[in-house]
């Protein structure tokens, strides 16, 4: 009973190791330039916005379930 209870956690943290390193997110984030995130945003206007995350000079997209990666240009603001 024991041993089964140790068996039980080593394949939890194996799993979750694996989950780990995946990111958690498998498959849906892809990377895109920055002159796409500037189309989608005029594309789907204000009626349907797309939510734009700026950190530094690393972009992130969300456009529903997926998720959209980006970098600006050092030393540059988004609204020039």
């Amino acid at each position: 009973m024991r041993n089964s209870l140790v068996y039980l956690l080593i394949v939890i943290a194996v799993i979750a190791v694996f989950w780990w390193f995946l990111g958690g997110t498998v498959g849906s984030t892809q990377s895109i330039p920055i002159n796409q995130v500037v189309a989608m945003a005029a594309e789907r206007g204000a009626s349907n916005p797309i939510e734009i995350e700026v950190n530094g000079d690393s972009i992130t997209v969300r456009d529903g379930s997926t998720t959209y990666k980006s970098r600006k240009e050092s030393g540059i603001t988004m609204s020039e």
